[in-house]
């Protein structure tokens, strides 16, 4: 169970896309829940989701019922524990892959095709890795 749920974490952080998707879909439901709990307007609960979710929480709408504050709890740490870690590692591994390199199936190729060569003219291939 433990690896399919981080094989999903990955397939999700590593599409940005769908990492935002989640974002506004939380916020929405995170907005609805608010405007049931607090009796208030969903515009007025989706203000809430997105001050709350971006930390800053102006202090302008904040739940008094126990219901509201349960939704306040579970959706703030879900934006801070599971959507920004996954924005941010996004952007970190698209700034340090290196986009250049070859591929798996590249190398085989490359690998497959200088072994023919080497093979056409006689020479001997180390196929052990260097030491380094």
């Amino acid at each position: 169970m433990g690896e399919k749920i981080r094989k999903s974490v990955m397939f999700i952080a590593n599409r940005l896309w769908l990492t935002l998707a989640i974002y506004i879909i939380s916020i929405l439901i995170a907005g609805i829940l608010f405007d049931i709990a607090e009796a208030k307007s969903l515009k007025e609960g989706i203000w809430w989701a997105f001050v709350t979710a971006l930390t800053i929480g102006y202090g302008d709408y904040a739940p008094t019922t126990d219901g509201g504050r349960l939704v306040g709890i579970f959706f703030g740490h879900f934006w801070i524990y599971f959507i920004a870690p996954m924005i941010i590692a996004n952007i970190v591994v698209r700034m340090l892959v290196d986009r250049d390199k070859f591929t798996n199936a590249e190398q085989e190729w490359l690998f497959k095709s200088i072994e023919k060569i080497a093979e056409r003219d006689g020479v001997k291939l180390d196929t052990e890795p260097p030491d380094y």
